[in-house]
């Protein structure tokens, strides 16, 4: 969906999937998410950012994981 290789996004921070001008936004939304974590579906524009730089909507559910690794959410 994205048009990246297997293992290619490993170690890689989720903006790279968000189009620059979202950036900001998306960071601030994920750091009010990570107060209080619960299973929702994500509202508002959704837009993607391929590897060749295209964009597309999205819909994003985000579900919280804990792991002896730490907390993590699924989207």
């Amino acid at each position: 969906m994205f048009g990246y290789e297997h293992g290619e996004l490993l170690g890689q921070m989720v903006e790279r999937l968000v189009p620059a001008d979202l950036q900001a936004a998306d960071r601030s939304h994920r750091a009010v998410y990570a107060e209080a974590p619960r299973t929702r579906t994500v509202t508002g524009r959704l837009i993607g950012l391929r590897k060749d730089a295209t964009t597309f909507p999205v819909e994003i559910s985000l579900t919280p994981v804990t792991t002896a690794a730490g907390h993590f959410a699924f989207a």
